[in-house]
């Protein structure tokens, strides 16, 4: 089943085609696939058992309530929050605040003419009435269409600059590089004031988290679909869908530490910049690094410090990322680098099959004590993937 344009339906029927002729796919195949539609339909659909109901209005308006609120009930549970800022939304319905929603609009063809034809399904606009959902919640929220080639006039402009949230409705964003790039540029300027909904594909801003600090999908561009957007964005309902997508995991190319002297100078480079308060003396890096029980792995970008200890035990002395080159898997991927290493039993002769990982060092110790100003975020960076603190 095609539910999709014309012109996406024949050429459905002919990839078929062309696939029996290429011998990819055989009638047999294709025959048992008719068959369970027909035998599903047959236990579902059997036309002498359904009754025939005599419609009246009553009837009709009852099965349409039914109708409506299932279907609200399921856009509700599909609607979903991608990642958010605690404290962004839920919006105030407060008229005196300042809400801005910016979205594209179609762009009329020019001298006048009427666009005709086939209508495409991955448009790169929203729909107009979008506005009216929202205005139910705030009457006083200023309607913002933008269009590819056409800047922004100033009246906007400052409208976005001064308010006190913006909703940024994409369609397709991910194939649209205008509303890619201004969105990006909303996002730089407003950071968690701004609040995007992609109404179609999820990929929109799906991997641009540094950007686009507030992320909402709703998978098609409906109304009903945008209003359950609506009611997660003012606090009316919970979000309760979950991102059935995501994005391959970025293969970060990280190899072990060699001792030799340019590893030392790139390894001791990377410390200044991650580690701006705790300055070492190359001297001394070099002669912790070189500890015969040491694992270490680099990268362009970072570092992983380890060692393994007497007994079923290893553990990770430092960790470092560049500051612009985190939030990025980076991180995660030295200390998974780390972590299987050091429980591979081709480095030690000891029975190692319960070895734990810990954050920290007793010998050599980089430093007298743990450093207490941590931020709670680095310390959850760890928690959260296993790592205990002691």
């Amino acid at each position: 089943m095609i539910c999709h344009t014309m012109s996406a339906q024949v050429g459905a029927i002919e990839q078929v085609i062309q696939a029996v002729k290429a011998g990819e796919l055989s009638q047999a195949d294709i025959a048992a696939s008719v068959n369970r539609v027909h035998d599903l339909k047959h236990w579902y659909l059997s036309s002498s058992t359904l009754p025939i109901p005599t419609p009246t209005l009553a009837t009709s308006e009852a099965r349409n309530t039914r109708q409506t609120s299932l279907a609200s009930e399921i856009y509700a549970k599909s609607t979903t929050v991608v990642r958010s800022v605690p404290g962004s939304f839920p919006l105030s319905s407060d008229p005196k605040k300042k809400i801005v929603f910016v979205s594209p609009g179609k762009t009329l063809v020019g001298g006048g003419a009427v666009a005709s034809g086939e209508e495409k399904t991955r448009e790169h606009y929203t729909p107009a009435s979008y506005i009216d959902l929202l205005r139910v919640q705030n009457p006083n929220i200023i309607d913002v269409r933008f269009h590819g080639g056409i800047a922004v006039s100033a009246d906007d402009e400052k409208h976005i600059t001064e308010a006190n949230a913006v909703i940024f409705a994409t369609r397709n964003a991910s194939l649209s590089s205008y509303q890619k790039d201004y969105g990006l540029a909303l996002g730089k300027k407003l950071g968690e004031k701004l609040i995007v909904v992609a109404t179609c594909d999820p990929y929109d801003f799906l991997e641009e988290k540094d950007e686009i600090k507030n992320y909402i999908t709703i998978y098609e561009p409906t109304i009903p679909a945008f209003k359950s957007a609506v009611d997660i964005i003012f606090g009316i309902t919970k979000p309760l869908g979950t991102l059935p997508v995501g994005t391959p995991p970025i293969q970060h190319e990280i190899r072990p530490f060699t001792n030799s002297e340019e590893d030392i100078d790139k390894l001791w480079s990377l410390w200044h910049v991650v580690f701006p308060k705790w300055p070492i003396e190359r001297p001394r890096l070099s002669k912790l690094l070189g500890a015969k029980n040491g694992l270490h792995y680099l990268h362009d970008k970072g570092f992983c410090i380890s060692y393994l200890m007497d007994g079923p035990q290893g553990k990770i002395a430092a960790v470092g990322v560049l500051p612009n080159f985190r939030r990025r898997g980076l991180g995660t991927s030295l200390i998974n680098k780390a972590r299987i290493e050091l429980q591979d039993p081709a480095h030690t002769t000891d029975v190692r099959d319960s070895t734990s990982c810990e954050i920290g060092s007793d010998f050599p110790r980089f430093w007298p004590q743990v450093p207490i100003d941590f931020a709670q975020a680095d310390k959850d960076f760890f928690l959260h993937r296993g790592i205990s603190f002691h």
